[in-house]
């Protein structure tokens, strides 16, 4: 998908209908709920321009060790259809 075309009402998705934060790879990872982060567009060089995402994870969490040893991670909302 292409990030200019994902246009959501954000602080609703991530207040009230969470999200599912995945990170690692396919032998090993991790996926938790969030109700937090980000949404920007960065201003500095040299990625001017660049749509990102920013989670929050505590190091408590399984979840943060994967969050240390990975580059990427995914965030996911899902309809409420059954």
């Amino acid at each position: 998908m292409n990030t200019k075309d994902f246009q959501p009402e954000i602080f609703k998705l991530f207040d009230d209908q969470w999200g599912i934060l995945t990170v690692g790879d396919k032998d090993a990872f991790n996926s938790m709920t969030i109700s937090w982060g980000m949404l920007g567009t960065l201003w500095c060089m040299p990625h001017k321009g660049k749509n990102v995402c920013a989670v929050f994870v505590n190091p408590a969490r399984y979840t943060y060790g994967f969050m240390e040893k990975s580059d990427y991670y995914t965030v996911s909302f899902f309809d409420n259809k059954k």
